[in-house]
């Protein structure tokens, strides 16, 4: 069994008997020992290579396309060429996220000369929570807080199922909390990628 794995086991354990900051402190502990790794939680969940709250790039493009397109908005439509050079991202790749953010209300498009994307809204009303669940799909830590999922026989009497709530809850709210405006404003003397 790897080094990782156990410390992960080992995580684990801690964030069932603590409170909701330790998650937060154990990951990054966890993180800062192997960088090059993906640390996470994934022996959770047995039958799924989905970690506990992991998201992918799906999610992370559109993030970073909506983004871009708020950084750079000036009424006009943007080329989504023009995004895919900025961000470092296949447009290929964009073009296979675009239906899913356009269909969700949050971009619209123009076909010709001029033609391209923009916001349908201001930043400000955009919350990286709206982002995420639209690309990602239902983030729920575990199959019984799904949204679609039937009742679990346990949930009258599971003592893990508030923990899973609070966590779940303590996610939604802070990505609830954090708007597209609020991220464009940030101000980065690095080279960062999402």
């Amino acid at each position: 069994m790897c080094v990782l794995t156990i410390l992960s086991v080992f995580c684990v354990n801690i964030i069932c008997s603590c409170a909701k900051q330790t998650l937060l402190t154990i990951y990054k502990f966890c993180v800062t020992l192997k960088p090059t790794y993906k640390v996470g939680f994934s022996n959770i969940v047995i039958y799924s290579k989905r970690s506990l709250f992991m998201i992918s790039t799906k999610g992370r493009y559109s993030l970073r396309i909506l983004l871009d397109l708020a950084e750079h908005r000036n009424g006009k439509f943007i080329p989504m060429k023009d995004v895919a050079k900025r961000q470092g991202i296949s447009l290929k790749y964009i073009e296979r996220l675009l239906p899913a953010l356009k269909e969700g209300g949050l971009i619209e498009s123009l076909h010709g000369k001029g033609g391209g994307y923009k916001l349908t809204r201001e930043p400000e009303q955009y919350t990286i929570w709206e982002i995420l669940l639209l690309s990602e799909g239902d983030l729920a830590p575990v199959e019984c807080l799904r949204e679609h999922s039937e009742q679990c026989t346990r949930s009258g009497y599971c003592k893990t199922l508030p923990i899973w709530q609070g966590y779940y809850k303590m996610i939604k709210d802070y990505f609830s909390s954090v708007t597209l405006a609020d991220i464009a404003g940030n101000s980065v003397d690095y080279d960062y990628i999402i």
